[in-house]
């Protein structure tokens, strides 16, 4: 019989504050077999159930993004798409160490940029990373 489990997997969303600005990093795979040709959040397969969600993560955001984790402020989960479990979290710095072999290359965006850019089937979740930033921490309606 066929594992009926579903493959879970997550994705951080790093968020980067300067001045007026709310700005995230996004990275364009590789090969369009990892996602897509289309800027995206980083995600990917928990596959070592040693680990956390979360921890998977931020394991992904290392490998897609060269996100240091180092200069993770704060994570916090923002929501489930299906199989998918997104975290965001405010990062300090927007210096990031070489990425793996899945990621052509990252780009930052403004994170309003990115909704005209993002991969389709993401934009929902942008849409309640807003809504959250704006409803959770009444200091970031300024940068909105």
């Amino acid at each position: 019989m066929k594992n009926q489990n579903p493959i879970l997997k997550s994705g951080f969303i790093p968020l980067y504050r300067k001045k007026n600005l709310i700005e995230t990093v996004l990275m364009i795979p590789s090969n369009p077999l990892f996602g897509g040709t289309c800027p995206q959040f980083s995600k990917g397969t928990w596959e070592d159930f040693n680990i956390t969600l979360e921890e998977n993560a931020i394991k992904e955001a290392e490998e897609e993004l060269g996100l240091i984790r180092e200069n993770i402020i704060y994570i916090d989960f923002l929501v489930r798409q299906k199989n998918i479990f997104w975290f965001y979290g405010e990062i300090s710095s927007k210096e990031l160490k070489e990425f793996g072999f899945e990621t052509k290359e990252v780009i930052w965006k403004e994170l309003f940029e990115c909704y005209e850019i993002i991969r389709e089937s993401q934009r929902p979740v942008l849409v309640t990373l807003i809504k959250k930033l704006i409803q959770n921490y009444s200091n970031f309606v300024y940068y909105f």
